[in-house]
């Protein structure tokens, strides 16, 4: 085939390739909370902060295209992962879903300063500090027809909010349950 007529075929395919991708198969909304997580005072120079687990909820919305029902939908964060069947699939209603997360999970966040004093300074309680990205959530929706089948690929960030030295942080840290420092 001359060099010509190969990059006439190669411009005539390229828009019709284009247009075949982005036929859509349907849609996946996915709303997380921030989670408000309490943290001890830390002796300044204590600069990473272990999590302890965390709950994260979510109002996903699962839409399929013209003809074809939700079958199964997946969340996953880190090493965790949460499959819903098609029975949870209430017609075009959000559907909310809790997935903790264990401590184990996620990984120490650097913090400089925050919720951190000399031995003779007291932090203010309740001071916040919100750190985005510390986990992400990847989902799937499977959506299916007689005849055919689909995925819906969805990913988002998902954030954290620290509050520094409350009185509940201060009593987990004496039983122990505490966010951790390294």
């Amino acid at each position: 085939m001359p060099a010509n007529l190969r990059l006439a075929a190669f411009v005539i395919l390229l828009p019709v390739a284009a247009a075949t991708q982005s036929v859509s198969s349907g849609e996946l909304i996915l709303a997380a909370d921030r989670p408000v997580i309490d943290v001890q005072t830390r002796r300044a120079g204590r600069n990473f902060v272990q999590l302890p687990a965390v709950d994260f909820q979510f109002d996903v919305r699962p839409v399929c295209r013209a003809g074809m029902l939700p079958k199964s939908l997946s969340l996953n964060i880190a090493d965790t992962r949460v499959v819903l069947p098609e029975n949870r699939f209430d017609g075009d209603s959000p559907i909310a879903i809790s997935v903790r997360i264990p401590a184990s999970q996620i990984a120490p966040i650097a913090l400089d300063g925050f919720c951190a004093v000399p031995d003779t300074l007291q932090p203010e309680p309740g001071q916040l500090l919100h750190i985005a990205g510390v986990l992400s959530v990847q989902a799937s929706l499977r959506c299916e027809s007689v005849d055919a089948s689909a995925v819906v690929y969805a990913s988002s960030a998902l954030d954290v909010a620290l509050r520094c030295g409350t009185e509940e942080a201060s009593a987990e840290a004496e039983q122990g349950d505490s966010v951790g420092t390294r």
